[in-house]
């Protein structure tokens, strides 16, 4: 079935214990008792911490004997010698004043009880789409119309044979060997081109002359039967089901029949055009749903924006959202690129911190160490000119920094318009989105707006592109893939249905809070504000102790092994104290990041937090 397209991959948020773990008393039916402990090893000559240890042991040997429990008895124990975590979700802070440590039953009962498993996230079935369909034969009169071409060119004087005729889902390629005067440009062809589509009796044909890295010119004809190419057929297809790269969604199928996809963090950013009814809201939504077949909330997040309120609205709810809501809203709009911008920097400096490259390094080396995986966000404007007719200045400097500065951290653009003018797509943009797909446009200007060349005005609509990937020279022309509204529904309604979602309230209460800010005088703000809540109290003494211990430097990364935060609360953390101005530099190693708040200063500051809190009881 469909679910067996990618590893199912579990989404859960990180759970930060901040009581001590539930003690349940009923270890088993035949709890050990002190006399059995000491019968099964002699420890009376052991000191205090050996002695316990020696407990611990002698404990959990004697219920894998009388329970048969399962092997992650053992695993425990090693977690519980490197005093880290019991499980890579559920977190035991190490040693510190600001924690509860885990008494010698808690240990003990964490063994024994299994790990919850975490729901995987289940792909939905191919079943849920159209099959693909039939390809088709070649048209009946295809040797009468390769006669009637290559009059048509003998009437400008340009001789020639037909080498090959090759049949595609929507048009047909005849690939013509000329021969031209001396002097005579073969860029000269194309001014024919209506002539050759009137003498074939087509509505346009295509003119490539030459062809890329060909001795010939290709001449493309629309075929008499156009054959729809499902989404299910690409999705079938080898060329996506051996991609390593979860964001990878289908495009659709060329000339020759092939399947083509494309990988978002390779593009890094996709500009999208096409006039109403070319088949651009169905590539968008071809788009989506690949990667709702191929990723899992832990890979990508959307945040999609709709100025339409028609065109996106079908995927809310849907696990992949960064937030619950589809943004309809321009000015919600401005604000989800601006908290992107925010996103992008916290990530940045992240990196920075830790040394990551990028965040494929990153996501690959946290595998196996509990800590919390870093998704791309794939932010979808289904009608960008919209965005730029009300916001222009905000909107333009927003996407303008991501686009550049954004594909390192794992954060996309999908931008799509149908009015590609220089006033909506501009010079800032167009260099910073080297990726394009251009459906049928209604003029040669626009044209030139999002390939740098013309020939989009010239394509049949209904799916028909030209694909123009970064770091390639040359477009490619494909048939897109289709999908319709009843399999949009139906595959939305499979994944919201057997899958938990998680969103991330931060982001939606930045981008959704319309509430404007109340005046308050300097105690109220105090109060309100996130310094005095105890994740921060525990990350300053945390930072004390290292810069005591002359241990690690204090960053980012550091809080979240040492605390089990999530990268999100991490980072806050740390912008927090910088903005207090107690992070600086070691004076025993000038290459290490420490809290220079004092314990003096450390107690004046609880304190005072705590009669404010008092205060307002």
């Amino acid at each position: 079935g469909g679910g067996e397209l990618v590893e199912p991959h579990a989404y859960e948020e990180p759970q930060i214990p901040s009581e001590p773990l539930p003690v349940k008393r009923e270890v088993t039916s035949g709890a050990m008792s002190g006399a059995a402990i000491q019968s099964a090893t002699d420890i009376s000559h052991l000191n205090g911490k050996e002695k316990e240890s020696a407990e611990i042991e002698a404990r959990i040997e004697n219920l894998k004997k009388s329970k048969g429990l399962t092997p992650q008895l053992t695993d425990a124990k090693k977690l519980r010698e490197e005093k880290v975590k019991v499980s890579s979700r559920r977190a035991i802070p190490e040693e510190g004043p600001h924690v509860h440590q885990p008494t010698l039953e808690q240990v003990i009962i964490q063994a024994e009880t299994p790990v919850k498993p975490k729901r995987p996230y289940v792909a939905p079935p191919l079943s849920l789409l159209n099959p693909p369909t039939e390809k088709l034969a070649p048209d009946d009169d295809i040797e009468e119309k390769k006669e009637r071409l290559i009059s048509t060119l003998e009437d400008f004087d340009i001789s020639g044979e037909v080498e090959s005729v090759d049949v595609g889902p929507t048009f047909t390629m005849y690939r013509v060997k000329v021969t031209l005067k001396k002097g005579t440009s073969v860029g000269t062809i194309l001014k024919y081109s209506k002539d050759i589509a009137m003498k074939m009796e087509v509505e346009s044909v295509r003119i490539l002359a030459p062809i890329p890295g060909k001795n010939a010119v290709g001449i493309e004809v629309p075929n008499k039967r156009r054959r729809v190419v499902n989404l299910s057929e690409i999705l079938m297809s080898s060329t996506f089901n051996t991609a390593t790269n979860p964001v990878t969604f289908g495009l659709g199928v060329d000339l020759y029949g092939e399947s083509h996809v494309a990988q978002i963090a390779k593009l890094p950013h996709l500009l999208v055009a096409g006039a109403t009814g070319a088949g651009k809201s169905c590539g968008i939504n071809s788009l989506i749903v690949s990667l709702l077949y191929k990723a899992s909330p832990d890979d990508v997040r959307f945040i999609l924006v709709d100025p339409k309120r028609v065109e996106l609205s079908v995927y809310a709810g849907i696990p992949h959202l960064l937030m619950d809501e589809i943004i309809c809203d321009t000015d919600k709009a401005i604000k989800a690129l601006a908290w992107a911008e925010q996103e992008m920097e916290r990530r940045t400096r992240y990196f920075q911190e830790t040394g990551y490259r990028d965040i494929n390094e990153y996501n690959s080396d946290i595998v196996n160490s509990g800590l919390e995986k870093m998704p791309l966000i794939v932010i979808i404007i289904d009608e960008f000119a919209d965005l730029m007719t009300t916001g222009k200045k905000a909107v333009e400097v927003s996407v303008g920094r991501i686009a550049s500065l954004a594909r390192a951290v794992g954060i996309h653009l999908v931008l799509a318009t149908q009015r590609p003018s220089v006033d909506v797509i501009s010079g800032t943009i167009r260099n910073n989105i080297p990726s394009r797909i251009a459906f049928r446009v209604t003029d040669s200007g626009s044209s030139r707006t999002i390939l740098d060349a013309v020939g989009a005005e010239d394509l049949l609509g209904m799916g028909d592109m030209l694909y123009m990937e970064a770091g390639k020279p040359d477009f490619q022309r494909i048939q897109g893939a289709f999908i319709s509204n009843a399999e949009v529904k139906k595959v939305v309604e499979f994944v919201k249905s057997n899958n938990d979602a998680y969103f991330n309230e931060q982001a939606k209460d930045a981008i959704f809070n319309d509430k404007p800010e109340k005046k308050a005088d300097n105690s109220q703000k105090e109060r309100k504000s996130p310094r005095n809540s105890p994740d921060l109290l525990a990350a300053l003494e945390l930072g004390i102790e290292l810069r005591e211990t002359d241990g690690n430097s204090f960053s980012t990364s550091y809080i979240q092994r040492r605390l089990g935060f999530g990268y999100q609360k991490a980072a806050r953390i740390v912008d927090m104290i910088k903005d207090m101005d107690y992070i600086g530099v070691s004076e025993r190693d000038p290459k290490k990041t420490v809290v220079t708040m004092t314990r003096e200063e450390f107690e004046e500051f609880r304190s005072s937090i705590e009669d404010e809190d008092g205060d307002e009881e």
